[in-house]
């Protein structure tokens, strides 16, 4: 799923959340909180990615939320990250920042996280 902060929800000078994630309990749960968002030209926040998702769908809607000046964060499953690697290390913008985040169904691997990645080299000099 991918998902935003909805604008009434925020001062005019924030940007929204974008989240990509593989199950639909979390997605139900950000959209019943009003995070959800359609716009005029009808292109959603949001994606929810399962198993038979084509990556190259995955990949459009990732550039597609790069492009856009209203999201500012966007949260994807590490394993959904994994399959679109490139166009995450393609990004490299302050804004939207792209935060890779855990999954229910599969663990969790730090040395897979760009953003670990990147403190691990500012803390220590070595990946």
């Amino acid at each position: 799923m991918v998902n935003t902060v909805h604008p009434r929800h925020l001062t005019p000078a924030l940007p929204r959340l974008t989240l990509h994630d593989t199950t639909n309990q979390p997605t139900t749960g950000l959209l019943l909180g009003g995070i959800g968002d359609v716009d005029e030209k009808r292109r959603s926040n949001f994606l929810v990615v399962d198993k038979d998702t084509p990556v190259p769908d995955i990949e459009a809607k990732m550039r597609e939320l790069l492009k856009r000046t209203d999201i500012c964060i966007i949260l994807i499953n590490q394993h959904i990250a994994d399959e679109i690697q490139a166009v995450i290390a393609g990004h490299e913008q302050m804004l939207p920042t792209i935060v890779v985040i855990p999954s229910k169904e599969h663990a969790y691997d730090p040395n897979k996280d760009p953003e670990m990645i990147r403190a691990k080299l500012m803390f220590s000099g070595d990946a």
